[in-house]
């Protein structure tokens, strides 16, 4: 009887907590994934507002080197002293390049050093005269400065700081004397790349140079790595062409940055140059707002389902007794015959005559529960009866005022007629009451 019991109280707690949960697990997954789309549209967007800002002033950075590269490669003095010197070579002339060069580096703060190397490669004028005489050490770079100017050469100086080398040719005539390389500190472009203001507490911009294989080099320093310049680094974020946000919906929306960890990235190239510009933020701190929301909101259906669970229990202890006595009662009724005796033969367990009671005797639980449903019975036929007795009497009174209405009705119509012939002087039965009156009168019979 207890097992049966607990299994009712368990299997009724199930069911009600099923219903009362299933609709809130339902509501907080459809909440969830579409707050999680409107703030991976919102990340996009930000991050897309930032790289442009970002880009805007690399972009700003690099064409501004790009005119102090112009402005004295470009001077007169600087040309003539370089032709009257690669034709010479005599010490005056190379003086003379020397204190151009020392003029033009004092006018920038930013410039560190600038060497003027003819045609072959060697150094002829300086601002460092320990440089003069040297073979530039980046063939390859040095023939790239001869046809075009570069602004996005990135290289350690001889303590290892980042300076940015800026190369391009002299030109006399429309023919090219020599190029001009300035070696100028990148703290600059480092300030530009430095603002996170909008980016949260793991937000930051990244700028790298690729290597294939999606392996990178960085450029320049980052908010959680300051000493990343041109270290290596493996990730899947900047191995983008163009511009595209990156985060959840499949294989190509997972985005691992240089430590690891999952990210939202908007990845741009910067024009002109082989460097991607990456502004990210982790997607754990872009949807902590979300998780948090749904931690209280697990803390509420756990504390629902705990008070259903406990409002459930409670039902079940005051829903057993009774069950517990109905059954029992069910029970004694089902071992005995439809006359109240049971058989005194053996069962098959060998038992002996366990259940022998005197013949023709009722057990007392049946005959109470056979007394209430015969109460019951007739109550619910007395009630019936009495329902009955009530809807007579109803239906009576209803006749019984529908025939004064119908009464009212024709004597209103009569009085009606009545008040139309007195209006109109059409009234016999008036002419005759009033000869009546007058022969009444005349006979004595009526006094003034």
């Amino acid at each position: 009887m207890e097992s049966a019991a607990v299994t009712l109280n368990v299997r009724l707690a199930s069911a009600i907590l099923l219903v009362a949960t299933l609709p809130l697990m339902l509501l907080s997954m459809v909440l969830y994934a579409n707050h999680r789309d409107d703030i991976t549209r919102a990340t996009e967007a930000h991050l897309r507002s930032a790289a442009s800002i970002q880009g805007a002033r690399v972009a700003a950075v690099l064409a501004r080197d790009a005119e102090r590269l112009a402005l004295i490669g470009g001077r007169g003095d600087l040309q003539r002293s370089l032709a009257r010197h690669l034709e010479t070579r005599d010490q005056a002339s190379r003086a003379q390049l020397n204190r151009i060069l020392a003029e033009a580096r004092g006018a920038v703060a930013e410039i560190e050093e600038i060497v003027v190397y003819d045609l072959g490669g060697v150094a002829v004028a300086a601002t460092d005269s320990t440089a003069i005489g040297h073979v530039h050490p980046r063939r390859a770079l040095f023939d790239r400065a001869r046809r075009r100017p570069i602004v996005d050469h990135l290289q350690a100086d001889g303590r290892g700081r980042p300076q940015l080398a800026l190369a391009g040719p002299v030109v006399r005539a429309g023919a090219a004397m020599g190029v001009v390389v300035i070696h100028a500190a990148a703290g600059s472009l480092h300030r530009a790349l430095a603002d996170t203001a909008g980016l949260g507490e793991t937000g930051e911009t990244v700028l790298a140079r690729p290597l294939g294989q999606d392996r990178w080099r960085f450029l320049a320093p980052t908010r959680l790595r300051p000493d990343a310049t041109f270290a290596e680094f493996t990730s899947t974020c900047t191995a983008l062409p163009g511009s595209r946000v990156l985060g959840d919906g499949g294989p190509q929306g997972v985005c691992v940055d240089y430590r690891g960890q999952p990210v939202f990235a908007v990845s741009q190239a910067v024009p002109g140059t082989d460097w991607s510009l990456v502004v990210k933020i982790d997607r754990a701190e872009a949807l902590a707002p979300l998780n948090q929301a749904m931690v209280w909101l697990l803390a509420l259906a756990t504390g629902l389902c705990a008070v259903i669970v406990a409002a459930t229990l409670h039902f079940c202890r005051r829903l057993n007794p009774p069950l517990a006595a109905l059954v029992a009662t069910a029970g004694g009724v089902g071992e005995r015959g439809g006359d109240g005796r049971v058989d005194g033969r053996r069962d098959d367990r060998g038992h002996g005559d366990r259940h022998r009671p005197t013949p023709g005797r009722t057990p007392a639980a049946a005959d109470a529960l056979a007394a209430r449903l015969d109460t019951m019975g007739i109550q619910v036929a007395a009630a019936h009866a009495g329902l009955e007795r009530n809807a007579r009497h109803l239906e009576a009174e209803i006749a019984r005022r529908r025939e004064v209405e119908a009464e009212c009705e024709s004597l209103g119509a009569e009085l009606a007629r009545v008040r139309d012939q007195i209006r109109s002087g059409r009234c016999p039965d008036c002419g005759a009451r009033h000869r009546q009156a007058a022969e009444k009168a005349r006979r004595g019979e009526i006094r003034e």
